[in-house]
């Protein structure tokens, strides 16, 4: 019965794989999948207030934190989400020193409970911190040489102690910001918590989304592209940029498109564009609702654009937005071996082209 029971549950390397494929983040405790619940733009105001002081007061050491996206094995059946750690840089599977969770926006309790002790059984964690949103309030559980843990309450007026990493961090100002008519980040404040970090972020109405890595099929469909359009555009004012140079959206939001082209003068300060020309999105099962839902609608609205292509390697399917010279945008789609025809470009691509080496179930 136990083997049986065994089998029923879901390992960390197999959840692990699930996962990358999934639009929303989900814990895996006890062999069990739990889906996280969305943040609101208040709890990303105090998560970018308090990993800011932890990032200037650890510089470059050789611990470095990481916020919600990044995935903690716990056991073979265990894998935990926490909203922030402190751990090596560069792990390829981090052994966190410290743990970050925020209480009071959106959470269920007992997400957060089942979470907290998860981690707390990790034996590299020396403090667990739990930042009380509501009760503006930091409370440290902190795990002594015998494995004991002592709980320590600090509120605003007072310097939290973090000793695991010699920390005092002030209480007040991890909620600055909260009180705001709108606690939302803005574009500028992400990008000056953003320029440091180890791993890409998107920023989509005062939210940060975590950037994960692609498949084999996606990036090859991506060079592929990229190819052709540098060839066609070689000797022009026009270039052509990949998913590690971000595009400001027609707001405040930032976005990693798979491959752009723009014509607009760019420097070697620049750290986003803003006047595409052309945008692709190569479509996978995590990204798919978001590249047509939201990035589709913001795409559409930026003034420069003139073609948006989604690009699905499984279906072997294409369609692009196109606006027209009245500004009205029409979708077109090629489906098998029906070649990219790109009228902002004057281009026209084969499918064969696109999809080279790309394996059906890319």
């Amino acid at each position: 019965m136990s083997s049986l029971f065994n089998e029923l549950l879901m390992t960390a390397d197999h959840f692990l794989q699930w996962q990358n494929d999934q639009e929303i983040l989900h814990d895996l405790v006890g062999g069990k999948k739990f889906p996280l619940p969305a943040r609101d733009p208040a709890f990303f105001r105090v998560l970018v207030n308090v990993t800011m002081a932890v990032k200037r007061h650890l510089g470059d050491s050789e611990l470095a934190s990481s916020i919600r996206g990044q995935a903690v094995v716990v056991d073979d059946y265990t894998v935990i989400h926490p909203d922030a750690i402190v751990a090596a840089r560069f792990a390829a599977r981090p052994a966190p020193v410290l743990v970050f969770e925020l209480v009071g926006s959106g959470p269920r309790a007992a997400d957060i409970v089942r979470r907290s002790v998860a981690a707390r059984r990790l034996p590299t964690v020396r403090e667990h911190v739990s930042v009380d949103m509501a009760a503006r309030a930091i409370e440290v559980r902190r795990r002594d040489d015998a494995g004991h843990w002592k709980t320590l309450t600090f509120s605003e007026g007072e310097m939290a102690e973090l000793a695991s990493i010699d920390l005092r961090l002030d209480v007040a100002a991890a909620f600055k910001g909260l009180d705001a008519p709108d606690p939302r980040l803005s574009g500028q404040e992400f990008l000056d918590w953003d320029a440091d970090e180890d791993c890409k972020h998107e920023f989509i109405d005062g939210r940060i989304v975590s950037m994960t890595g692609a498949k084999f099929g996606h990036v090859t469909t991506c060079i592929n592209l990229s190819t052709a359009l540098n060839i066609h555009l070689l000797n022009t004012p026009c270039r052509v940029l990949m998913a590690d140079f971000r595009l400001q959206g027609a707001g405040q939001n930032y976005y990693f498109p798979d491959v752009s082209v723009t014509c607009e003068p760019l420097t070697a300060d620049h750290v986003a564009m803003q006047s595409p020309l052309l945008l692709i999105e190569v479509l996978s099962k995590s990204t798919r609702a978001k590249d047509r839902g939201v990035k589709r609608e913001e795409y559409l609205r930026i003034p420069s654009l003139r073609e948006y292509v989604l690009v699905d390697c499984v279906k072997r399917r294409i369609d692009i937005h196109r606006r027209g010279p009245d500004g009205a945008w029409s979708l077109h789609q090629f489906i098998a071996d029906a070649p990219l025809r790109l009228e902002s470009l004057d281009l026209e691509i084969p499918a064969a082209f696109v999809f080279a080496n790309v394996p059906m179930a890319a």
